[in-house]
């Protein structure tokens, strides 16, 4: 018999009653017994406290990830926002008072920092490198694979001076360089006020001066008006888009973003005559060198990075910094000295490199602790870790508790978990795509080498392409050595009966290009005839002396007397001249 779901017997309704009864009064009791805890959070959570910054694009990530933790982590409601509009317009809000910090890869200005009279901290937390990316087919770019661009040609094609990329310039640098004749170069860069901008105008302007003289400027103002094939762009994103989307352009962002994003990076010269990339450098370096950094509440406008000497240093590197009033009251300003102070923890630091931006030394993350707390004349929140349970103070309303979390924040951790597993898949995958493996030299090995490559092909499971060009010794050593293309290699190994040269080895070593020579077998080179008349038998004994006078043409024919008084019974015809067939190259 089927029974209405809308009824229930006498027995149930009596049981869920008792079920409600009990439930109530378990309830009143937790209630009762725990009521002054409730009212005391109920008190202190009654208003949310807000905290709004703006400033430049490279940490809006990380700002972002770090504002999401400490949310979950409050113990009472708390908001935290940041607008990635780039440095200079962080600057004139915070300037504006319009924000409650701003962010800048850059420092105030001089003008701007004496408007505060005092009552400013600029306060580095990570550094980061700007580059130079392109988007140049890899196949114009030859066997090396790089572009390598001096500071005064930059300034060049920026200022529009060069704006073909087969440019005799160019291509001086660039001898593997082949691009369509007359291609135009694009040049994108940044409409709005940018950090960016600065510090390339910086680099410019201190590496190559003459060329570019109107120095420094975080707008766009040192760019040609109204160039052809210029694209000014708002926003690192939107110059970032518009490589990607324009084939044989140049632009700039911050390296970590170019890499993320797999752009081709331009090869840039240090101070110290390194020719490197940015991945190539120590990025944390140019603050070393740099040396001591003023205290937090003076004038940082003479801090520069920019250009400095010292191996593996990049020449685009900087500071970037969060600014804040030591003004600040009440618990918005208690938020924002917190916010600082999670920043330079250690576990706001090891969060930096997941962005590819570099962490601050030990030492300096330090000072700026320490400079924080002692300028800005607040109590920062608590902090429990989430190793480290302090019991009852943890569950303080003024504590951000690592034991909290949102679920959405858990299912996040493990959607990346399976992301990286894939992203790690797909990149095997790719790697099995094709491997090039190029070689030229010596015509000795080569039907060996062809041989051999044939066999490797069938036997790899990857697919490998691989070649060898029989070009000789000597030419071999020339693009192995790639002296005239800044000692990047043509090909990628290179075989010869003869090896490298002294100043050969000596200038790669120099460049930091050290390489083997391996012997793998052994030859013999001899002289051959297609002479006649010969005795059957007998080999045609030539003298070495008699060789040379045949190479350097002194013996010109078969019948002389030197040749007849070696090979008795040999008769050429008389006066029958040798022909004498030698290398050219």
């Amino acid at each position: 018999m089927m029974r209405d779901p809308k009824r229930q017997t006498k027995c149930a309704r009596m049981a869920a009653a008792k079920s409600t009864l009990f439930s109530f009064l378990s309830l009143s009791f937790f209630l009762f017994s725990s009521g002054v805890v409730e009212a005391s959070v109920s008190s202190d959570a009654a208003t949310t406290i807000e905290m709004h910054g703006s400033g430049t694009t490279n940490p809006s990530k990380y700002f972002w990830k770090a504002m999401d933790i400490l949310e979950e982590r409050a113990g009472k409601p708390v908001r935290m926002t940041y607008r990635a509009v780039g440095s200079g317009t962080g600057q004139t809000e915070f300037i504006a008072d319009v924000s409650d910090f701003g962010s800048a890869d850059i420092p105030l200005s001089s003008t701007q920092h004496s408007g505060f009279a005092g009552t400013v901290v600029q306060v580095p937390f990570q550094l980061g490198a700007v580059s130079f990316f392109h988007n140049v087919a890899a196949d114009d770019l030859g066997v090396a694979g790089r572009l390598n661009l001096t500071s005064c040609t930059l300034a060049k094609i920026f200022l529009r001076q060069i704006t073909t990329w087969d440019h005799a310039t160019i291509v001086a640098d660039n001898p593997n360089l082949s691009v369509p004749a007359g291609q135009p170069i694009t040049i994108i860069h940044r409409s709005d006020g940018s950090s960016s901008t600065f510090g390339i105008t910086s680099y410019l302007s201190k590496a190559c001066p003459d060329v570019w003289t109107g120095g420094v400027s975080k707008n766009a103002d040192l760019f040609p008006p109204d160039a052809t094939y210029a694209l000014p762009r708002q926003g690192s994103g939107n110059v970032a888009n518009a490589i990607a989307e324009n084939q044989y352009s140049i632009g700039y962002i911050d390296a970590g973003h170019g890499h993320e994003l797999g752009f081709q990076e331009i090869s840039l010269e240090n101070k110290f005559g390194q020719q490197l990339v940015s991945k190539e450098a120590n990025i944390p370096k140019a603050a070393t060198e740099y040396g001591t950094l003023p205290s937090i509440e003076d004038d940082w406008s003479m801090v520069s990075l920019i250009n400095l000497d010292g191996e593996d240093v990049w020449p685009i590197t900087a500071f970037t910094y969060i600014y804040a009033r030591t003004t600040l009251t009440g618990e918005v300003g208690r938020l924002v000295k917190s916010f600082m102070m999670y920043c330079l923890s250690d576990e706001g630091q090891a969060m930096v490199p997941d962005f590819l931006f570099y962490a601050l030394d030990s030492t300096t993350t330090a000072s700026m602790r320490m400079q924080v707390e002692s300028k800005i004349a607040l109590t920062t929140w608590t902090f429990e870790l989430a190793s480290a349970t302090q019991p009852t103070d943890g569950m303080g309303a003024d504590v951000f508790s690592g034991k909290r979390k949102s679920y959405g924040d858990y299912e996040r951790e493990l959607l990346v978990s399976k992301v990286d597993v894939l992203e790690s898949s797909v990149a095997n995958l790719q790697s099995m795509e094709s491997i090039p493996v190029h070689g030229s030299g010596t015509t000795n090995p080569s039907k060996f080498f062809w041989k051999l490559m044939d066999t490797l092909e069938e036997r790899s499971r990857i697919h490998l392409s691989m070649s060898y060009r029989a070009v000789g010794s000597s030419t071999g050593i020339k693009e192995f050595v790639g002296a005239d293309n800044g000692y990047e290699p043509y090909s990628h190994f290179g075989s010869g009966d003869i090896v490298v040269p002294t100043a050969d080895y000596t200038d790669l070593n120099n460049a930091g290009k050290g390489f083997v020579t391996i012997p793998f077998q052994l030859g013999a080179i001899s002289f051959f005839h297609n002479v006649p008349g010969v005795p059957d038998g007998k080999a045609l004994d030539l003298q070495p002396c008699v060789l040379a006078k045949i190479f350097t043409r002194k013996i010109k024919t078969w019948d002389h007397a030197d040749i007849l008084s070696s090979n008795p019974g040999f008769s050429p015809p008389a006066g029958k001249e040798n022909t004498v067939v030698r290398r050219i190259y």
